[in-house]
């Protein structure tokens, strides 16, 4: 059994260049036994790597911005702290880590 396995895990894209190795970090916590993976964008990095990639990839609406509101009402970022275990943050640029 792995580590992975049942868990809820958000994977938070930043805009770098590296940002297309965020679908493999997806694909890998899929292939490990992740319960479910969705994406979280940063406006910018939409601009290296498009929401359909993700979309595609997870079989989810991505998030792009964290203050919308969901179906429900729940402002977005409160409905993903409620219902994901694990955030990555990838990749996580010095800009970010500011």
């Amino acid at each position: 059994m792995s580590v992975f396995s049942n868990l809820n895990i958000l994977v938070a894209v930043t805009g770098g260049i590296a940002a297309y190795k965020a679908c493999d970090v997806i694909r890998q916590c899929q292939k490990l036994g992740a319960h479910r993976v969705k994406a979280l964008l940063s406006p910018s990095a939409a601009k290296f790597v498009t929401p359909l990639t993700f979309e595609s990839l997870t079989r989810e609406a991505v998030m792009i911005d964290p203050f919308e509101n969901d179906a429900h009402g729940t402002p977005t970022h409160i409905a993903a702290a409620q219902q994901f275990d694990v955030m990555v943050v990838v990749p996580a640029t010095a800009n970010t880590l500011a």
